[in-house]
């Protein structure tokens, strides 16, 4: 959730018995709510997405962290060039960072202080794959190879391939992006809205 205020206005508009718009880049299961509308476009509404979207005045994000961010990068790469360089990536795709669920790369990278770091910034788990792991993902698209990364690490793609193994799919959110010896690429657990009667 990102907005106290947009929050206490939604809160508000339902006390007062009035409609609030409802979004969702996720299937909906269950009946919706009479108060939510998910066709119109009231002033006042909510919007469940890991992507940066405002379809209302006032719009509550509420965000799923289910992505998981795939990372390859040589050895001893800088904590800042790291951290910028996701930033940047998130921000060219519309990813909002607080859907970063997981960071995945190979085990090579298991005690990389960077990744290392940057995990414990964004308070979530680091996982590795070792590079036999990595080669039984699939990916509906394909993957981007590089025969440099083959000879150092086995496979031809560490970012795309960690971040579907994490995400356990087979469909990328964000493509890989290198830059100066970084890699990253996303991928989105399954995700489902339940609504409860």
């Amino acid at each position: 959730m990102d907005s106290m205020e947009c929050a206490k206005e939604i809160a508000a508009k339902l006390v007062a018995g009035e409609r609030v718009g409802m979004r969702s880049a996720f299937p909906v299961f269950g009946p919706v709510p009479e108060e939510l509308d998910r066709e119109g476009t009231p002033s006042v509404g909510f919007i469940i997405d890991v992507r940066e979207d405002t379809p209302f005045a006032c719009t509550l994000r509420l965000i799923p962290r289910i992505v998981v961010l795939g990372i390859g990068c040589r050895k001893g790469v800088e904590q800042t060039h790291l951290k910028e360089t996701v930033a940047r990536v998130l921000k060219a795709h519309h990813i909002v960072p607080e859907s970063i669920g997981r960071i995945a790369s190979i085990d090579l990278k298991q005690a990389e202080p960077a990744i290392l770091a940057l995990a414990d910034q964004m308070q979530v788990p680091f996982t590795t794959y070792t590079s036999e792991e990595l080669m039984q993902v699939r990916a509906k698209e394909g993957f981007t190879e590089s025969d440099f990364v083959k000879s150092v690490t086995g496979i031809g793609n560490v970012c795309e391939r960690a971040a579907l193994k994490g995400a356990g799919t087979e469909r990328l959110l964000i493509p890989k992006t290198a830059c100066e010896g970084v890699t990253v690429a996303a991928a989105a657990m399954d995700y489902t809205v339940c609504m409860e009667e």
